[in-house]
């Protein structure tokens, strides 16, 4: 890394690296011997100059702007393609993911939050009970296929041409994670295809609370014809692990290498 950026420490530059005890930020500090050279001639020989930064590394503990949608853990398989997401609003034990009433009740408020996310903020398990002491959210009952699927329409049709296609958006870092693309991240108003959904464990029937157990990241992919009509929706997702600067007002919380969301953002 030093190399990279035009540090020498053969020639003398001084780095110190530090990490904070609860291993959320890194921050860099460079010393120069820099000498002068029209000061030489009022004595001035050198100076010694200073350059440092600090970045935060965390995983989201709340949000708002996210898919109103929890996702079965057992669904995530990261780096194995597109999958298959399926809602069934008559039994929800056949699909592996079904709709969250987060904004509040009814399918017209579930279609505007798949459309532009949702406005309420959720915590997650993962973040611990001090720094989240609720991290639920009620499932929304009934039958809000059309909702759905009027919901990720608009998505799929409002997306710039810039960040429609999964290349555009994620860039490979080579260890299995993904940096996003700044103009195509998750909160971006034409951006939409590149979701952020809470995990769960279950999805019972009835309205009842479940579990937010952390955060991932989904690329909606396509929704096949046909397939979002009845009492079943069916979508073409992949999970990705993606690093970004969230850009929002998505609240850092520890690191959690479970979770598929890694927020690093430059602090100082």
């Amino acid at each position: 890394w030093a190399e990279s950026n035009g540090i020498d420490l053969a020639s003398g530059d001084e780095l110190d690296i530090s990490v904070s005890p609860d291993r959320t930020s890194v921050t860099v500090e460079v010393r120069r011997e820099t000498s002068f050279i029209f000061g030489r001639v009022l004595g001035l020989v050198s100076t010694e100059v200073h350059a440092g930064a600090t970045a935060r590394v965390g995983s989201p503990l709340a949000l708002s702007g996210i898919l109103p949608f929890g996702v079965l853990e057992r669904a995530i398989d990261y780096g194995s393609g597109p999958t298959t997401i399926k809602y069934d609003a008559t039994n929800p034990s056949n699909g592996n993911f079904g709709p969250l009433r987060i904004d509040g009740n009814g399918a017209a408020v579930l279609e505007q939050s798949i459309k532009h996310g949702t406005q309420t903020g959720v915590c997650a398990e993962s973040q611990g009970q001090d720094a989240c002491p609720d991290p639920t959210a009620p499932t929304q009952t009934g039958n809000v296929i059309s909702a759905a699927r009027d919901g990720f329409n608009y998505r799929f049709n409002n997306t710039s041409a810039d960040c429609d296609d999964f290349t555009d958006v994620l860039i490979p870092k080579g260890d299995g994670t993904y940096n996003v693309e700044p103009s195509c991240h998750p909160f971006a108003s034409d951006s939409l295809r590149l979701v952020l959904i809470p995990v769960i464990d279950n999805f019972p029937n009835g309205s009842k609370p479940v579990t937010i157990k952390y955060f991932t990241a989904v690329f909606l992919n396509s929704m096949p014809p046909g397939k979002c009509t009845g009492n079943s929706c069916e979508i073409t997702g992949t999970f990705v692990k993606t690093v970004f600067d969230p850009t929002s007002d998505a609240t850092f919380g520890i690191y959690d290498p479970v979770s598929g969301i890694e927020f690093v953002r430059l602090v100082e």
